[in-house]
């Protein structure tokens, strides 16, 4: 696996903003949605899992914050 690229960037930049101690960035909230389970961190991001073969499988990541907001 390479460490460049948006992919890369992308999971630093979640887990980043997950590390903070506040709750306005760490908090996780979770809901059901079209046979997905989203999760969403601190507001900022989604992440979505789908069920597959009993394990859990990211099927996306979705970055929710506007820049320089």
């Amino acid at each position: 696996m390479s460490r460049r690229g948006p992919y890369f960037t992308t999971l630093v930049h979640l887990g980043h903003i997950y590390s903070q101690p506040y709750p306005q960035y760490s908090k996780v909230s979770r809901r059901t949605e079209d046979g997905k389970i989203v999760l969403s961190v601190g507001g900022w991001y989604e992440v979505s899992f789908r069920p597959e073969s009993g394990r859990l499988q990211v099927v996306g990541i979705s970055y929710r914050m506007r820049e320089g907001h």
